[in-house]
């Protein structure tokens, strides 16, 4: 899958009439079944990614100049720093909910 995502961001900025686009997200730390279109999401549908293949994809890209920036989407510290240790370029941001009920301090402290 990771391999083709250099196409897929290509046909989805042909679909958008783009030559680019600014930003590019791995929007969940997780992945689910194609089929999965259901919320709330089904904890045993939840599967892990590799973030290292996903990420390196993610960096190709940005590298083909089919993204300005790639960047994250509610990863914790722990996800993050995960990425971090094999990540060349670092995410340009960690688009994170930000709700007065959740406690998101060691986020907010990550530099």
């Amino acid at each position: 899958m990771t391999a083709h995502f250099p196409n897929i961001c290509m046909n989805n900025c042909r679909k958008l009439q783009l030559g680019y686009v600014d930003l590019y997200l791995i929007h969940w730390p997780f992945s689910l079944p194609q089929e999965e279109t259901k919320f709330p999401i089904d904890k045993e549908k939840v599967l892990p990614i590799d973030y290292k293949s996903v990420w390196e994809a993610m960096e190709e890209c940005q590298a083909l100049g089919l993204a300005k920036s790639i960047g994250v989407s509610n990863f914790s510290c722990k996800k993050l720093d995960q990425l971090l240790s094999t990540a060349r370029i670092p995410p340009a941001v960690n688009q994170v909910s930000w709700f007065t009920v959740i406690e998101l301090g060691s986020l907010l402290k990550l530099k």
